[in-house]
């Protein structure tokens, strides 16, 4: 009897160690793929502190992007809308839905995030802390007459 429980204790550790390891050689690939083509995975994060969100200014301006418009596919977006006042008590709540919202983007394999930001300076400053160890930030700016219009990349911090 210990014989037949030994046997099928070493095939399903057998079946598992299989299966893990093709998760991992697919994860490997995956992580291969983006790195060999960089910025082909566009999300897009907005952040709207006040009465009004920005949502739908910012999706009007990405479906008029190459890189957002319909025939590139689906861009994955997502949106942080705050209602109140920025305090700071209310920042870390902020800060807590911008951090889910990012992982979400990058679970989605987004490798370059096109930010917009209406929002307080202090709120500002601290998501661009924690987006400059990331992958590639494209950061807009509104324009009151032109409308959106990109600013340039978000710097990766050097090693030191």
């Amino acid at each position: 009897m210990s014989d037949i429980l030994g046997v099928a204790v070493l095939i399903l550790s057998a079946l598992t160690w299989l299966k893990v390891r093709q998760m991992e050689n697919r994860r490997i690939a995956t992580l291969r793929d983006i790195q060999a083509t960089p910025g082909t995975r566009p999300g897009v994060l907005s952040i709207a502190v006040g009465p009004e969100p920005i949502d739908a200014q910012v999706k009007g301006y990405v479906s008029q992007q190459p890189w957002g418009s319909k025939s590139s596919g689906r861009v994955a977006d997502e949106h942080v809308h705050y209602k109140g006042q920025l305090s700071p008590d209310s920042m870390e709540a902020i800060l807590d839905e911008f951090r889910r919202k990012r992982i979400t983007l990058l679970e989605q394999g987004c490798d370059c995030i096109h930010l917009f930001v209406k929002a307080p300076l202090p709120l500002a400053l601290v998501v661009g802390a924690e987006l400059g160890n990331g992958c590639l930030t494209q950061l807009y700016h509104l324009n009151s007459q032109k409308g959106y219009e990109p600013w340039g990349p978000l710097y990766r911090r050097l090693p030191t």
